[in-house]
């Protein structure tokens, strides 16, 4: 009996000692995963409420502020330019300083932002308030990725993140669904008081969270080895597998981010629906097709690997090549029934391409520089998709019709397609950490 009290409390003495000389230890021990994951996914869930609630009820800012289609579109490329361009310093910044701390500022300035954007009267407040979410939500984009993937063990990420981005359809569907019944209801201004200052509570939870990774980026910055800054982001775009997943997923974001902004103004205009009818029919089938088809990604990625050569990429190419033809034959369809019929199950399958290409970047990408690695993937795929296709359909629109805009950024599908299939060469030397 002595003795075992004096292995245990052996034991113990040993542990302690490990804490204080790797504090990583204690920090990894400190988050629960699933915790991490819990909190995590309802912020990003609010990150997605908050982003995508302006265009269900978009008609009514434009009729109010007296805005054309491409002023009403250049709204959300303002967002995406912030979003986009204030992502890669600040990975940096939470790398050095931790990416919990850098999180909750995101999540109380993207809030706030949101909030105060009830109080615009003109083009030009507005306009600020929209890039001041883009600030906010580039914090916590750029990091919770990773920061949720490194709490798991490599065969349960696909699912973990799958779980984790199911936030970005079911989010986008509330957004729709509570924007446009508010803004109905009560007017867009009370939509952005409401749906704006819910975060402020979760800012705290999120500020306690400790970052394991901390303590190895500062020792690593200090070797010999350390790269960083410019050089760290190019270094990424050397590796086939990354490029390829960015590319891809770049394609696919000017399509959907297009959509996410025009699709209920289609809505309204095609079949007569209010802002609220709109957001509701939008926000449905983006919540359940959209999350079930996130969710069936992960989970597929995942039951393929070891089964096929690069399951990743496999399955988001072969997901945009059925989902893609349905997309465009509903924009032709003039019965709204059938239109939302094929808009749902493209929705499913699209939707499937994004747990595996995140997962696919946490692969190809070692642990010191994924904050940067999603930091500039973000940069990529913003740059090139939703910060210029909103702008871009909205001055179509004007020209041609909405309809004729959305087909011609169906476009984009087939590059989404090809980036994805032409990866699956390259991903099996390139997957050094998963």
């Amino acid at each position: 009996m002595r003795s075992s009290r004096a292995s245990a409390s052996a034991n113990n003495l040993r542990a302690r000692n490990a804490g204080r000389r790797n504090p990583a230890a204690k920090t990894i021990a400190a988050n629960s995963p699933y915790y991490v994951l819990a909190l995590l996914f309802f912020v990003n869930l609010l990150n997605y409420v908050d982003r995508h609630s302006m265009y269900a009820f978009l008609p009514m800012i434009e009729k109010e502020l007296g805005l054309s289609d491409a002023l009403a579109g250049s709204l959300a490329s303002a967002f995406m330019l912030m979003y986009m361009t204030a992502s890669l310093p600040i990975a940096s910044l939470a790398d050095r300083q931790g990416r919990p701390r850098w999180m909750g500022i995101g999540l109380g300035l993207w809030s706030m932002a949101t909030a105060g954007a009830s109080q615009a009267s003109r083009y030009a407040t507005l306009l600020a308030a929209r890039a001041g979410v883009g600030i906010g939500e580039s914090c916590y984009v750029a990091a919770s990725p990773s920061f949720v993937a490194e709490h798991f063990a490599p065969g349960k990420r696909g699912l973990v993140l799958g779980l984790f981005l199911m936030t970005i359809p079911l989010g986008a569907a509330i957004g729709y669904m509570a924007g446009g019944t508010i803004a109905q209801a009560f007017g867009w201004r009370w939509a952005f008081v409401c749906l704006g200052l819910p975060g402020l509570f979760l800012v705290w939870p999120l500020l306690r969270l400790q970052d394991p990774r901390l303590g190895e980026f500062k020792r690593a910055a200090q070797g010999r080895n350390a790269v960083g800054g410019v050089r760290a982001f190019l270094d990424l775009f050397t590796v086939p597998s990354y490029v390829a997943a960015t590319l891809s997923t770049a394609a696919l974001t000017f399509v959907l981010g297009g959509f996410g902004v025009w699709v209920p103004t289609f809505f309204h205009r095609t079949w007569g629906l209010n802002v609220g009818q709109a957001g509701m029919l939008l926000g449905s089938c983006t919540a359940v097709a959209g999350t079930f088809g996130t969710f069936a990604g992960g989970w597929l990625s995942d039951w393929l690997e070891g089964r096929c050569r690069a399951p990743y990429f496999v399955v988001a190419g072969v997901s945009v090549l059925i989902g893609a033809p349905l997309a465009v034959l509903a924009l032709c369809l003039h019965r709204l029934l059938f239109a939302f019929v094929l808009f749902f199950i493209s929705d499913l399958f699209l939707f499937m391409h994004l747990s595996p290409l995140n997962a696919a970047i946490v692969a190809v990408t070692e642990p010191r520089r994924r904050t940067v690695a999603f930091a500039a993937n973000i940069f990529v795929i913003h740059l090139l998709g939703d910060a210029i296709s909103p702008t871009i359909i909205g001055f179509l629109s004007d020209r041609w019709g909405l309809r004729r805009a959305l087909l011609v950024a169906c476009l984009g599908f087939v590059a989404a397609a090809a980036s994805s299939l032409a990866a699956i060469a390259s991903y099996g030397r390139d997957a050094r950490y998963a």
